[in-house]
């Protein structure tokens, strides 16, 4: 780690607001004294959190991509209405 993580990490173990934001955002326990190795799984999980958020987004993306809506029109046209065999 470099002297800024570690510093980033001493100010999230410092501060109740963010350790309070950071159990919030994870739904650990991270409520008064904590130690570092509890600071870093949090941020932990959340950096697991972000990048199972973007790999969802990029999968929901190329479905979206190979969507043909136009195709799905043409298809509900052509389609007999389930009315039509009412007597």
């Amino acid at each position: 780690m470099s002297a800024r993580d570690i510093a980033d990490v001493e100010a999230l173990r410092a501060s109740e607001e963010q350790r309070a934001a950071l159990g919030h955002l994870t739904g650990l326990d991270v409520a008064g004294e904590v130690s570092e190795s509890l600071v870093l799984r949090t941020v932990f999980e959340l950096g697991l959190q972000a990048f199972h958020a973007s790999l969802e987004e990029a999968g929901y993306a190329a479905i979206a991509e190979g969507y043909d809506s136009a195709a799905e029109k043409r298809a509900a046209r052509r389609r007999r209405p389930e009315w039509a065999d009412e007597s």
